[in-house]
């Protein structure tokens, strides 16, 4: 957990002050409120008004929301402001994901889309001005995938996409697959 210092904020017990980390504070969130407007939300905010100058804790170790209804809204609200034809591609990755591993839930991990199964974060996508996404969400999944990449642009974690393009359902299966037999093999995380 990490300690912000946001003095200049005003932020107490009766702030009106709106804060971005990762994602937007709604306007009725504000003071002692923002604990319970959002609680298990990934980065969380939080005002520690009993301290003398006002602090914010972002939580990073919370990678997705422990409430899976808020999750998946929070995750509508991300596609929603999106532009077309990206909104459209993306949501069709998030329906694609959620028919590979329908058990999983989806959340809000690091600010951006997410997936978790039994506790662990398998796959995430974000909408880039010039460019999508797909994150598999450990730094070696893509390097299993070889020649299945070739055409897209890659880094360690990161797997780059037209913003109208769809990621073909084989493709995502084998990124999916191999997070998951990586996730939960015995050793590894």
């Amino acid at each position: 957990m990490a300690l912000l210092r946001f003095p200049e904020a005003g932020l107490g017990n009766n702030a009106d002050a709106k804060l971005t980390i990762g994602h937007l504070i709604p306007d009725w969130c504000r003071g002692t409120d923002m604990d319970r407007c959002l609680d298990g939300v990934a980065n969380r905010v939080h005002c520690l008004p009993t301290m003398q100058t006002p602090y914010l804790s972002l939580d990073l170790d919370e990678s997705c929301d422990k409430n899976p209804r808020m999750s998946t809204s929070e995750v509508d609200v991300y596609l929603a402001e999106l532009e077309e034809p990206q909104r459209s591609a993306l949501t069709s990755l998030r329906d694609l994901i959620a028919s590979i591993v329908p058990e999983a839930e989806q959340c809000i991990s690091y600010g951006l889309p997410a997936f978790r199964l039994r506790g662990k974060v398998i796959a995430g996508f974000a909408a880039f001005k010039h460019h999508s996404s797909y994150f598999p969400h450990s730094g070696s999944v893509l390097e299993q995938l070889g020649d299945a990449l070739d055409g897209y642009e890659t880094s360690k974690g990161t797997l780059r996409f037209a913003v109208d393009a769809t990621l073909p359902r084989e493709l995502v299966t084998r990124l999916v697959q191999v997070r998951i037999d990586q996730a939960f093999s015995q050793g590894r995380s």
